[in-house]
């Protein structure tokens, strides 16, 4: 990715998702990267569910919280 400066000290990358499809093309250039440089890939996505605990269901929270680890 243009921009970036490579470490290659660095043991591990991170890279979060959000199904978007710019996440997607990040993703596939971190495990690009992370492949290269012989490092593991962290893949994250988060979800503020926490603050909305007033007014989403449980079921609401539950599936927010499946639907993250799914996309992961």
């Amino acid at each position: 990715m243009e921009g970036i400066t490579l470490y290659s000290a660095l043991s591990s990358l991170v890279v979060g998702v959000n199904g978007s499809a710019s996440a997607r093309t990040a993703t596939l250039w971190a495990a690009a990267e992370a492949k290269r440089r012989g490092s593991r890939l962290h893949v994250v996505h988060a979800a503020d569910t926490a603050g909305r605990t007033h007014y989403l269901s449980h079921t609401d929270v539950t599936r927010a919280h499946r639907a993250g680890r799914e996309l992961v």
